[in-house]
C-alpha cells in the first residue's frame, strides 16, 4: 500500500490504521431474541453506483440468519471483499435497518468505528478509485474467487482529521457529488439535442440552405 506522506498533512491530522479505528466484523449480542426482526442484506441489495443499501430489503427473524451470515448495525460500514463486487464499488453505510440490525452476505466486511472516525468519512475513503485499485492488487485466491484479505483491511492507514473537520470534508464531498450528478444529467439531455442538431445541419446542407448566401453573392456559380 502506498505510504502516506505525514509531513504534508495539515496540523492536528494523524495517520491511523483501521485496526486502531474500527472493530472488524462485530457480532450481534448473543442474548438478543431469535424472534427479533432484522434486515437481511444480500450483495445485490447494495448499489455500487450510489454506495447505498436498497430500502426494499426484507426482514427476517434473527434466529434464521444469526449463523452463517455477516452481522452489522446502523452506522456500520460494509465493504465487499470478493471480486468483482469489490472493484465495482459495493460498499455502503448501514442505516434505517429493521430494529437497527442486519445480517447479510458473508462476502462483506463490516467496519464499526470506535468513535474517532465517522462512518461517512470512512466510507468516502474506501470508495476512492485509488483505494479500490490497491485492494484489488492485494487480493488473494483463485480466479473468480479472489478476495481482499482481512490483514489488508486492518493494516489500511488513513489520514485522520478531527471529527468536526471530517464532517466538513464529507459535506464538501457530498456537495461536489451532487453537482457532478447534475452535470451528468445535463450532458445526457444535451446528447440527443446535439444529434438532432447534427441531423438538421446535414438536412440543411443537402437542401442547399448552408450555401444559399454564397450562391446569391456569386450569382449561383
Amino acid at each position: 500500500m502506498r505510504l502516506i506522506d505525514t509531513d504534508k498533512l495539515p496540523i492536528r491530522w494523524e495517520v491511523e490504521s483501521l485496526s486502531e479505528l474500527c472493530v472488524l466484523n462485530p457480532k450481534h449480542d448473543k442474548n438478543l431474541s431469535d424472534d427479533l426482526d432484522v434486515s437481511f442484506i444480500p450483495m445485490a441489495a447494495v448499489d455500487e453506483k450510489t454506495g447505498t443499501i436498497s430500502p426494499d430489503v426484507e426482514c427476517r427473524k434473527l434466529g434464521k440468519v444469526r449463523k452463517g451470515y455477516t452481522h452489522f448495525a446502523d452506522g456500520d460500514v460494509i465493504f465487499a471483499k470478493i471480486t468483482p463486487c469489490m472493484e465495482n464499488g459495493k460498499s455502503a453505510i448501514a442505516k434505517n435497518l429493521c430494529n437497527g440490525l442486519a445480517c447479510g452476505s458473508t462476502e462483506f466486511y463490516t467496519l464499526r468505528s470506535y468513535g474517532a472516525i465517522s462512518p461517512q468519512y470512512l466510507h468516502s475513503f474506501l470508495r476512492q478509485n485509488s483505494y479500490i485499485h490497491n485492494a484489488a492488487m492485494n487480493m488473494t485466491g483463485v480466479v473468480g474467487q479472489r478476495r481482499v484479505p482481512k490483514d489488508f483491511i486492518l493494516s489500511t492507514r488513513i489520514p485522520l482529521p478531527p471529527l468536526n473537520e471530517q464532517k466538513r470534508i464529507v459535506t464538501k464531498i457530498e456537495a461536489l457529488q451532487t453537482r457532478s450528478t447534475a452535470v451528468k444529467q445535463e450532458l445526457k439531455a444535451i446528447k440527443p439535442l446535439l444529434n438532432q442538431f447534427r441531423q438538421s445541419v446535414l438536412a440543411a446542407a443537402f437542401r442547399g440552405d448552408l450555401t444559399k448566401d454564397w450562391r446569391e453573392q456569386n450569382n449561383g456559380t
